[in-house]
């Protein structure tokens, strides 16, 4: 809380958001009772939101608070009991290619997901997706498929516009270019050749239209 000229004002809240997050899951980890079409609604963030979409949000971005409504939702109940009461986690879609070195998709495959604890069993579909609700706050899973186990860094995947954006998915689709730094050095060049060759582009090592238009439709998103 603040004073301005005698008035007292509720400063709002910031948050800088970090490698991987969505707008959702600051919402449901940072809201403290303010929801996300309030988030959304609040002026002090439409510059952000114009500049580009909230599942597109990069590191360093200020994410601004309103202040939480005054009512709360009260509750009855006797004293001298056990009273259980459940709270509902938001949920957001996982969706993603799994694919064989070289970019060839697991077809109708069994696999195995935790998401930090939850369990789920299930079969990518008839061109290698998976497609899952997860809780919004998850930002780490493992997966098991066709006896190999992966880590998974759940949102950390940048927009295909971007340099880290075209590493990551030169990277999962089995074209080992190293660290994920938006430095397009020797290593990167190479996986971007060896994906042209593989999929009939010219081979200059430039990811223009045409790459950056095969290579969202290799990997799916």
């Amino acid at each position: 809380m603040r004073f301005q000229r005698g008035v007292l004002v509720s400063a709002m809240r910031e948050y800088t958001v970090q490698q991987g997050e969505t707008l959702e899951a600051i919402v449901a980890r940072e809201g403290n009772g303010v929801t996300l079409q309030q988030v959304r609604d609040e002026p002090a963030n439409a510059a952000l939101f114009s500049a580009r979409q909230e599942n597109q949000l990069r590191p360093g971005d200020i994410v601004r608070f309103p202040d939480p409504d005054s009512e709360l939702t009260m509750q009855t109940v006797a004293t001298g009991m056990r009273h259980e009461f459940v709270i509902k986690s938001p949920k957001r879609k996982l969706r993603f290619r799994v694919c064989i070195k070289g970019g060839e998709p697991y077809l109708n495959a069994e696999y195995d997901l935790d998401v930090e604890g939850e369990k789920i069993h299930g079969t990518t579909d008839q061109e290698g997706f998976i497609d899952e609700s997860i809780p919004s706050t998850a930002r780490k899973a493992t997966l098991t498929i066709d006896g190999q186990e992966r880590e998974l860094q759940v949102g950390a995947l940048d927009p295909i516009h971007t340099k880290t954006g075209i590493q990551a998915r030169l990277n999962n689709l089995g074209y080992p270019l190293g660290k994920v730094d938006g430095i397009f050095g020797p290593k990167t060049i190479r996986a971007v050749k060896a994906f042209q060759y593989n999929n009939g582009l010219k081979v200059d090592g430039e990811v223009g239209t045409n790459t950056r238009a095969k290579l969202l439709e290799r990997y799916g998103c």
